[in-house]
């Protein structure tokens, strides 16, 4: 079960304590949400999030700025609960044929939401990690995340796909 409150809170409230908060899905399902954090005796600042879906000149502008905050979701309702809570920015797989057919659910139940698919690990060329990345926007996906080469990633950039690349050790 996705935890998150329905009222404004601050990151230095402290521990988790319990609350009467629920949220109700668009599908119907009431999700509890009594125990994810302490809320703010006083009134926090409202989120900066805007209402609409971050566009990739929004996420540049905002660099150095503010924190983002990022969650991996798996399900429509875990994608509708991240919304509603105000995350900035989503990831799911798309790297399976079930993966790649929930995709379309996720940005139904979170259409405002700047949702990245990450693509399989391994892919062998930059045309199939071009191919891939195309079919995920294709089907809702506002950016590509491959753990490719740079110069996969370089290629998937040329050919205007918005893609995240990762640097590891």
């Amino acid at each position: 079960m996705i935890l998150f409150p329905s009222r404004r809170l601050c990151a230095s409230a402290g521990p988790f304590v319990p609350s009467e908060e629920f949220c109700r899905t668009p599908w119907g399902r009431v999700l509890d949400f009594r125990l994810e954090r302490a809320v703010c005796a006083r009134e926090c600042r409202p989120m900066l999030r805007p209402g609409k879906k971050y566009s990739v000149y929004d996420l540049r502008n905002l660099k150095g700025q503010r924190c983002l905050v990022h969650v991996h979701v798996k399900s429509p309702d875990e994608a509708a609960a991240a919304e509603a809570a105000g995350i900035d920015l989503l990831s799911c797989s798309f790297d399976s044929p079930e993966s790649q057919a929930r995709l379309p659910l996720l940005v139904a139940a979170a259409p405002n939401s700047f949702i990245s698919g990450a693509t399989p690990h391994g892919l062998a060329s930059p045309e199939e990690a071009i191919r891939v990345g195309f079919r995920a926007l294709e089907l809702g996906a506002s950016s590509v995340y491959c753990s490719a080469s740079p110069w996969i990633i370089e290629a998937m950039a040329r050919e205007g796909i918005p893609v995240v690349g990762h640097l590891g050790m």
